[in-house]
């Protein structure tokens, strides 16, 4: 399953189908390659949608804004499996 970065706070971001920004080589279902990820990332999993051939997964980290005050961030991901490649790649 590879991941790219589609957006962090609804702010997009550029997608470059020839460079994942992760890789989950052994994992073909997304929840698992999903969790798996935000282990390896340390995001919280929040859950995933299906685009038919593709995913867009949703995950949270939470940042120090100062001493005592933290915002969420939420990370939105496009995941394709590894058999749809070359859908996307051409």
């Amino acid at each position: 399953m590879l991941f790219f970065l589609e957006s962090i706070n609804e702010h997009p971001s550029v997608i470059d189908y020839s460079r994942p920004d992760f890789d989950v080589h052994n994992e073909t279902d997304v929840e698992a390659a999903a969790h798996e990820f935000s282990v390896d990332q340390q995001f919280h999993y929040v859950g995933f949608e299906d685009l038919g051939n593709a995913y867009r997964v949703y995950f949270q980290k939470k940042k120090r804004k100062s001493l005592f005050h933290f915002k969420n961030y939420t990370y939105i991901y496009f995941a394709l499996p590894r058999s749809n490649v070359q859908f996307y790649t051409g």
